[in-house]
């Protein structure tokens, strides 16, 4: 033990205090309260009770790979030499923890700056390189499950690769017609450029950042979405969570050194503009026409900053579809976005079918449940609420068009509030439980439907997707659960069932006077499941009728994200099915729904394109032959421009679409636009006047 202590205290004394002039990265009191405050809590509280104290030091040695992992995913700074001169640590960790001991994160950044300057200087030499783009060679995309390289001439061949991706990337960009990067510096400049870039952003990590890094690769260890916020990242979290938002309306996480759009908030800017797509990598932000800030491997709190801005203001975001791809500029006007811009809107259909009849059917989108709780509570008659909001709609249709059954689109509503859900689904049941919350050591609480009465009989279809998630899952749960309608949608929906609370470590006695501030905790402290007992969590809701989707190819869901909570089950409640219900009709609608598609040319030709993009999307090196470049960029042009026709497409209110110019910022080759049917809504319709049909036979022959 000493020995390894020793090697430790070597390792500290060696690589400290390397840039401590210029930005504080000491570790002293605050951050020893911090942390030991954060692993109480965690301990304490999270919804799984793990022991960090494990006998087998399996805690420890995770922590080190995480903390390892994050700080390079891809793995191309460390060698094995740092992960071997560090391993002292691995058995250890758990006890500094509880101590609250920080000397290990500290220590390793320091020897990650060395290792990125290290880098710095290589890639001036590699640029120098006649690189030939004629020859067969791939890069590896995702190292992240690779062995860390051996030494440096096999990291400097990694990063040969890497630099040849990038020149050629450059190379390609300027062979359009109309160039959205400028070409202010040469290949080689630009490269250079950035990487040194990369190495200023880490410089100026200080003991706040780095400690949020390793507190949150601390708290991943129990689920991914409990973490640590400093008090930058706190203020940033109470401005996002404010109800008036100023941007342009995406959500937004890092992914490997990019900005990744996660989701785009309904009725915002960038959904209006309709340019900017989930999965897109943003590598670059700039003020209007200032020069651009290259964003790659910059902090998310800083480019969400630079992001940010003053309602009007234009930012222009440089993103790419996918690594490798040709970069392109998307121009944003920042407004603030209203309630009323997210808010469920309907419209009725007629649809004609095969035996001539007609019916009238209504459609409603729901993008979240939202609530506009102060006018609410002062029982203003104008307060935006989701139950509210459907209920006015359904009833203006069934009083002027004598509607005869609803389809409701939960497609890409990532939830919200889960008394609306509660009280929406009370909408469609007479009486009875709707949701479970358990919390850890104690019985599950039901929260039971009370509107204390019965507003829909309406046949029922109800519409879901990857992102349909937390409470548009509990809402599509209780409908299946009380056969209340048919549920037609992807294989499940995200599988997001757990309920997260920040507590802001200011509350502490111990860290009420702490300067500039002690941040927060979000940690999981409860689960969701249905009525049936079964958990929402990692396995969704699945639908009755399942369609092919390309989000099933996508890296989207909760059972994608790493120490996802586990799906489980508890005691089924006692409710009575409706009389309304659907279960006796399912087998026959899919079944009708099964050959309708089959005969549909059109959405054959769909699934076939979905079944390419897979065999795509499962490609893991990237090839550095031009040529082999030039087609694979024309492909990725196409599944991009069918994606965002199928997956992305536009689901705001007619009448409050942007009408966008077709050629602002567009190459001259650039085609427009695909027009792709919405084949799930449409066989939606034909599910729902199918269902009535049999709900109609029943009654007549009763």
């Amino acid at each position: 033990m000493f020995y390894k202590n020793l090697v430790v205290l070597t390792i500290l004394l060696s690589t400290f205090w390397l840039n401590a002039k210029e930005v504080d990265r000491t570790t002293g009191k605050n951050e020893k309260l911090i942390t030991r405050s954060v692993v109480t809590l965690m301990e304490r509280h999270h919804f799984s009770k793990s022991l960090i104290s494990d006998p087998k030091k399996q805690y420890s040695e995770k922590l080190y790979d995480k903390f390892l992992e994050t700080l390079d995913p891809n793995r191309i700074y460390f060698m094995a030499s740092d992960y071997g001169d560090f391993s002292p640590y691995r058995k250890i960790l758990t006890e500094k923890l509880f101590d609250g001991e920080t000397d290990f994160p500290f220590s390793l950044f320091e020897r990650f700056l060395e290792r990125v300057k290290e880098r710095v200087e290589v890639c001036k030499e590699l640029v120098k390189l006649k690189h030939d783009f004629t020859v067969k060679e791939s890069l590896l995309i995702d190292r992240s499950k690779e062995p860390w390289a051996k030494n440096k001439q096999e990291l400097d061949e990694i990063w040969r690769k890497r630099i040849k991706n990038q020149l050629l990337v450059r190379s390609l960009s300027k062979k359009k017609k109309k160039t959205k990067v400028k070409a202010k510096k040469t290949d080689e400049e630009d490269v250079i450029s950035r990487i040194e870039g990369h190495f200023k952003r880490w410089e100026e990590f200080d003991k706040y950042a780095i400690l949020e890094i390793y507190l949150t690769s601390f708290s991943h260890l129990f689920d991914p979405h409990s973490t640590y916020m400093n008090w930058r990242t706190l203020e940033d979290f109470t401005i996002d969570m404010s109800l008036e938002l100023t941007g342009i309306g995406a959500t937004l996480r890092e992914d490997d050194g990019y900005t990744k759009i996660v989701s785009l908030v309904h009725g915002g800017p960038a959904e209006k503009g309709g340019e900017l797509k989930p999965n897109d990598l943003i590598s670059y932000v700039s003020q209007g026409d200032a020069e651009p800030v290259d964003v790659t491997n910059m902090p998310l709190h800083k480019v969400v900053r630079l992001i940010r801005g003053e309602i009007g203001t234009e930012v222009r975001l440089t993103v790419i579809k996918s690594r490798g791809a040709i970069p392109h500029v998307i121009s944003i006007f920042r407004e603030k976005i209203k309630l009323e811009d997210s808010a469920a809107w309907g419209e009725v259909k007629t649809i004609k079918l095969p035996n001539n009849k007609v019916k009238k059917l209504a459609y409603i989108y729901l993008p979240s449940f939202y609530a506009d709780w102060e006018g609410l509570r002062n029982n203003d008659p104008n307060a935006k609420s989701t139950t509210r909001d459907v209920k006015k709609l359904i009833e203006k249709m069934q009083k002027e068009d004598n509607i005869e059954g609803l389809v409701l689109d939960l497609r890409g509503n990532g939830g919200g509030s889960l008394e609306e859900s509660i009280s929406l689904t009370g909408l469609f049941i007479p009486k009875g439980p709707v949701v479970q919350v358990r919390y850890p050591g104690r019985k599950a609480t039901i929260r039971k439907d009370s509107d204390k009465g019965f507003a829909f009989d309406l046949p029922l279809v109800v519409m879901i997707d990857h992102n349909s998630a937390s409470a548009s899952e509990i809402f599509a749960g209780a409908i299946k659960d009380y056969s209340r309608g048919i549920i037609i949608g992807d294989k499940r929906t995200h599988g997001k069932g757990t309920v997260q609370q920040v507590l802001r470590l200011e509350n502490m006695e111990q860290l009420k006077k702490m300067k500039p501030g002690a941040g927060a905790l979000k940690f999981t402290m409860a689960k969701f499941y249905r009525i049936s007992g079964h958990s929402t969590q990692i396995k969704g809701v699945v639908p009755d009728i399942i369609m092919d989707s390309f989000f099933d190819h996508m890296k989207m869901g909760e059972h994608l994200l790493p120490n996802a909570l586990e799906w489980d089950e508890i005691d089924k409640l006692s409710y009575e099915v409706t009389f309304a219900s659907t279960s006796k009709y399912t087998a026959r609608v899919k079944a009708n729904s099964a050959k309708r598609l089959e005969k549909n040319a059109e959405w054959q030709k769909l699934k076939k394109q979905i079944a390419l993009f897979a065999e795509r999307k499962s490609m893991k090196n990237l090839s550095l032959n031009k040529d082999a470049r030039i087609k694979l960029r024309a492909e990725d042009k196409k599944w991009s421009k069918v994606t965002t026709a199928v997956v992305f497409r536009d689901r705001s209110k007619p009448k409050n679409k942007t009408v966008v110019d077709k050629d602002k910022n567009k190459d001259e080759d650039e085609e427009e636009e695909l027009e792709i049917p919405d084949f799930m809504n449409i066989e939606a319709f034909f599910i729902l006047a199918d269902l009535i049909h049999y709900i109609k036979t029943d009654k007549a022959a009763k």
